[in-house]
């Protein structure tokens, strides 16, 4: 593996917080598709799900087993519906995955779904296989003859990277592929025009209209009940799932109990990944937002974009601690960011609502 010089900035133009949408950044912007400002931007949303094994509370499962989600719809559904982009899922056998890389061009590219265990540049490759698949764009030759080069769209590692063709093949087919993506690889393509700024507002103010107007909703499953809370709803039941986890603080670093403070730690993590998404997320809301001053007030663009810088980065930046220090007094700093985010959030969603 090689890192490219020169070429970070670039992609940290296009960097998110999910590997697979800064991959996906990186390719729209081939067609001229900021995928921020004019995919990311029209959802607004947020949406908490837990499962309940029973009637009867059971502490320990019940108050970890909850997913936290301010992604909406989906990058991919709208990418469909408003820009004409099709993204083809495949499987391929390991003798065509190497040629069918090249597929795309100019009208678009190819994301390829790998084993973080074999990306060198992860901080923690090499530490289990599977701990999570990561997205990756494939643009083009590497420097050397028989590499390529990799682009790296997750915030925390942007770059370019060259790796040879076997490294690739052996992270697209690991040995132990717990999450079953041997092989996979999605292609992208334009085909169709993308929608106009203020088509993408549009979806914006119906998103914020639904975010208000959602209800909870129960569904029972042989897997347990699952909760569904959406809109600010949603927010208010994370804070409320954030206090549950506070016998995390509670737990000594001890031998018998490090896998406990762990798996604490990695429940902190997971809510600190997606509170880092809703800060791009809204940030990019507020961009979409500046850019039609005859439509969006100014005062409420900068509204939004004080709710995603202060508001949401408040939460986001007391979450970043908790993870590290696990004390009570930091879960009571993001439990009390998360209530007021969960009204200051409503009050925006209702004025864009409005426009």
């Amino acid at each position: 593996m090689q890192s490219l010089p020169g070429t970070a900035a670039d992609v940290g133009e296009v960097a998110a917080p999910l590997c697979e949408v800064g991959a996906l950044g990186y390719v729209t912007r081939r067609f001229g598709l900021d995928l921020g400002t004019m995919v990311i931007a029209a959802d607004w949303s947020a949406t908490l799900v837990r499962r309940m094994l029973s009637r009867l509370p059971q502490p320990f499962t019940d108050r970890t087993d909850a997913a936290f989600s301010v992604q909406g719809k989906g990058w991919r559904t709208v990418s469909e519906q408003l820009h004409g982009i099709r993204f083809t899922d495949r499987r391929c056998a390991r003798a065509d995955y190497l040629d069918a890389l090249t597929e795309g061009g100019d009208a678009g590219g190819v994301l390829l779904t790998l084993d973080d265990y074999y990306l060198p540049w992860l901080e923690y490759s090499g530490a289990s296989h599977g701990l999570l698949p990561h997205v990756v764009a494939v643009d083009g030759d590497g420097p050397g003859p028989d590499e390529l080069r990799l682009v790296e769209g997750h915030t925390w590692w942007a770059g370019a990277y060259s790796m040879s063709r076997d490294a690739i093949l052996s992270a697209a087919f690991p040995e132990h592929d717990v999450h079953d993506i041997a092989g996979w690889q999605t292609l992208v393509e334009r085909a169709g025009e993308p929608a106009r700024p203020d088509q993408v507002a549009d979806w914006l103010v119906r998103s914020c209209a639904e975010y208000l107007s959602a209800d909870e909703s129960a569904e029972i499953t042989p897997a347990g009940t699952f909760h569904t809370h959406q809109g600010p709803a949603a927010i208010d039941r994370l804070r409320a799932e954030v206090e549950n986890f506070g016998y995390v603080c509670e737990l000594t670093d001890s031998a018998e109990l490090r896998r406990d403070v762990e798996f604490g730690r990695y429940l902190f993590q997971r809510i600190t990944d997606e509170l880092a998404f809703a800060c791009y997320a809204r940030q990019a809301s507020a961009r979409l937002l500046a850019g039609l001053p005859r439509r969006c007030p100014a005062s409420l663009a900068g509204a939004v974009r004080r709710l995603a810088d202060e508001s949401w980065g408040d939460a986001w930046g007391a979450a970043r601690t908790l993870v590290s220090s696990l004390d009570r007094g930091d879960l009571g700093r993001l439990a009390e960011a998360l209530k007021r985010l969960a009204e200051l959030d409503g009050e925006l969603a209702a004025r864009i609502s409005g426009i």
